[in-house]
């Protein structure tokens, strides 16, 4: 799907290319927004929607998760997704823009302003960030939603097991 949205590159840009994207793609989309700030305590960072504990191990760069550490690469694809998907339900039930939700986290998580107005002055354009943001996941869970429909589920009730969900 990337390298034929790449060969449109020429053509005006569409929303609906989202509509031609998968689960997965979608998924990995949404979790390229998410955020990773400093915070005052050491070692501590803003990682989505939560504080987690970074280090550095040798050369790699170690998330603290549960009662050990993975790598940030491992961290990304296993949470990234979750991490956003949880800023956009705090965005939607506190109906504000992604800026003022990353804000309200790090305020919330003890940033210092420093830290609060270098991540402010960093994007460009956080109006276009949080539209994209908003629709990203809003795709996303469109797609979930048709996936977890009855319709959906009345066809694999005859399927072994007769579950459908992602976990499957």
């Amino acid at each position: 799907m990337y390298r034929e949205s790449a060969k449109r590159q020429n053509e005006e840009f569409s929303i609906d290319v989202f509509g031609e994207y998968d689960i997965t793609v979608l998924s990995q989309l949404l979790g390229s927004f998410m955020p990773i700030v400093k915070l005052k305590k050491e070692d501590s960072y803003l990682v989505g929607a939560e504080c987690k504990q970074i280090t550095t191990r040798g050369e790699n760069c170690m998330v603290r998760v549960g009662g050990g550490y993975v790598t940030i690469q491992e961290y990304y694809n296993k949470y990234a997704t979750k991490q956003c998907v949880a800023l956009y339900a705090t965005m939607s039930s506190h109906n504000t823009p992604f800026l003022d939700t990353i804000i309200d986290l790090l305020e919330k998580n003890m940033a210092s302003q420093e830290v609060i107005d270098a991540y402010i002055e960093e994007g460009e354009n956080w109006e276009s960030v949080n539209q994209l943001f908003v629709l990203i996941a809003t795709f996303l869970e469109e797609r979930l939603k048709a996936l977890n429909s009855p319709k959906r589920r009345k066809s694999s009730k005859g399927k072994k097991g007769g579950k459908n969900s992602l976990a499957d």
